[in-house]
């Protein structure tokens, strides 16, 4: 996801969607003809990009665009990611062939 000012929105998701991502404004809860409003007033737009090959790459040309407040891309941040897959929790870790969530004791 991206926290993106609002009057900058119309750029950002062209920009985005030049980068070859599926960006999304998230609407707000309960209300799907609203967007969702951080506390500071920012939308959030949720970006589908598939398979990222290069994430620093795409994490740097992203923070160039103007009205891009954050990124969802937290690199070298986490040691594991936990995902559904088929509707079953999985660790993912880097390197590592994605695992059922309760095949270990804690995470990193």
């Amino acid at each position: 996801p991206l926290e993106v000012v609002p009057f900058t929105l119309p750029w950002v998701l062209d920009a985005v969607a030049k980068l070859g991502g599926s960006p999304v404004v998230r609407p707000a809860v309960g209300d799907a003809d609203a967007a969702y409003l951080t506390d500071q007033h920012n939308n959030i737009v949720n970006c589908h990009f598939g398979q990222i090959p290069d994430p620093e790459q795409l994490a740097r040309q992203l923070e160039q665009i103007p009205g891009i407040v954050e990124h969802g891309l937290f690199l070298g941040l986490a040691k594991a990611a936990i995902v559904v897959q088929g509707g079953q929790p999985m660790v993912l870790k880097p390197g590592e062939a994605a695992h059922p969530a309760n095949a270990f004791a804690e995470l990193p």
